[in-house]
């Protein structure tokens, strides 16, 4: 009973705080929970700042990944470009290379034909001053041969009275040598001597007779020769001035032809070389202009990308700027709450 009685006692005396105490008892709660209060706020404010900075730190990541994501559809797209204009590019070597060898094609096409033209030009006249000649030297042949057949059937006469005279002179001979025998085999039976005069009459009526004619033959004979001689040396040097007129106009005309087929040979190689060049001169002209647009294409894009990039480097810095801005306000108005409420806490 007595220990019952004292802790009933001693629990009642308990409950009998005096007013200071709950008072202190009252403060010391307020200001615990208060500390509570603020280490929950603290945490809170710790929690929202490591969610604010992950969130901070994975915008961080994806604008990394973006802009790596941007740098990888760039280099695509300059990729794609590169193909398409070197695609591009094929194209026109392609059909600029077809078009030079068309241009070339009918270059040597019409070369060709103004050869042929030339040539055939050439042909034609050559084959007619062949005819012109051959008709000089036809007209001349023709002469030729008339003169050969006159002087031939000259000689044919000349041949026939020359076997005339022998032929009478041979008869006259066996005449003589036959008045010789029958005076020999009369000798015996007449006169002896009345052969031999009548023989040695004979003889001189025979010479005199025939000495004028033989003579005036001779002379004619002699005289025919030399007008033939005269006339076969005035035929062979006409013959040879004709040869002669004939093969310096024939050497004439293939020096005059072979002339003029160099001429225009060099004329076709000399054109041919002009188109070469004014046909390299483009191309030189049109790769530099190429060159020239693909180079100003190609620093305009890099001079945009540049500037793109810049503007999106210098938009990043200030939302970042802003955002850090934004956080440190924000980290301010938390420690000045803090700040406030440990003062009310320690009032």
């Amino acid at each position: 009973m007595k220990k019952g009685k004292k802790a009933m006692a001693s629990r009642f005396t308990k409950r009998k705080m005096s007013m200071e105490e709950q008072a202190e008892r009252e403060v010391f709660l307020a200001r615990q929970k208060f500390l509570a209060e603020m280490e929950k706020r603290r945490q809170a404010c710790a929690v929202i700042m490591q969610r604010r900075i992950r969130g901070y730190a994975l915008h961080l990541r994806f604008l990394a990944q973006r802009e790596r994501l941007e740098w990888e559809r760039e280099a695509a797209v300059l990729r794609i470009q590169t193909q398409w204009r070197r695609h591009v590019a094929w194209k026109e070597a392609q059909k600029r290379r077809r078009d030079r060898n068309e241009a070339i094609a009918a270059a040597a096409r019409e070369a060709e034909r103004r050869r042929h033209l030339v040539t055939c030009a050439t042909d034609i006249s050559r084959v007619y001053r062949g005819y012109v000649i051959r008709q000089k030297i036809k007209a001349d042949g023709l002469a030729a041969t008339k003169i050969q057949r006159c002087v031939r059937r000259w000689q044919g006469r000349k041949l026939r009275k020359i076997m005339k005279n022998i032929r009478a002179e041979r008869r006259k001979q066996e005449e003589i040598a036959a008045i010789k025998r029958s005076l020999r085999r009369s000798a015996t039976s007449k006169n002896p001597e009345m052969p031999l005069v009548a023989y040695n009459d004979y003889i001189e009526d025979e010479q005199g007779a025939k000495s004028p004619r033989f003579a005036l033959q001779y002379v004619s004979v002699e005289f025919q020769t030399f007008e033939n001689e005269m006339c076969v040396m005035q035929e062979k040097k006409a013959r040879d001035q004709l040869k002669y007129e004939s093969a310096r106009q024939i050497q004439r005309i293939v020096r005059g032809c072979r002339g003029r087929r160099r001429v225009v040979r060099i004329k076709g190689d000399l054109a041919k070389e002009a188109l070469r060049e004014v046909y390299r001169r483009e191309r030189i002209a049109l790769e530099d202009k190429k060159k020239w647009a693909e180079q100003l294409d190609m620093e305009q894009f890099k001079a945009d990308t540049v500037t793109r990039k810049e503007r999106e480097r210098k938009l990043l810095i200030a939302q970042q700027e802003e955002e850090i801005a934004r956080l440190d306000a924000q980290t301010g108005a938390y420690k000045v709450q803090a700040l406030e409420a440990q003062k009310v806490s320690f009032i």
